[in-house]
């Protein structure tokens, strides 16, 4: 499976809440929880990869400046 870029994981963080907007209230707790639970990973998968990406850029940075 190919990696997915923030721009994908925010898209789709996205497709999760408007989901979770339209269907949430008719939804039974198991369902409601593991929708919330994947919003949260997505979430957390997102964030890690935007650090990642600033964390390389800022070394990038450091190694040209020396």
């Amino acid at each position: 499976m190919p990696t997915k870029n923030a721009e994908q994981l925010k898209a789709r963080t996205g497709a999760l809440k408007k989901k979770l907007a339209a269907k949430g209230g008719s939804m039974e707790g198991t369902a409601l929880r593991a929708l919330k639970k994947k919003i949260r990973r997505v979430q957390r998968k997102r964030r890690r990869i935007e650090s990642a990406a600033a964390r390389a850029a800022k070394a990038g940075k450091k190694e040209k400046s020396e």
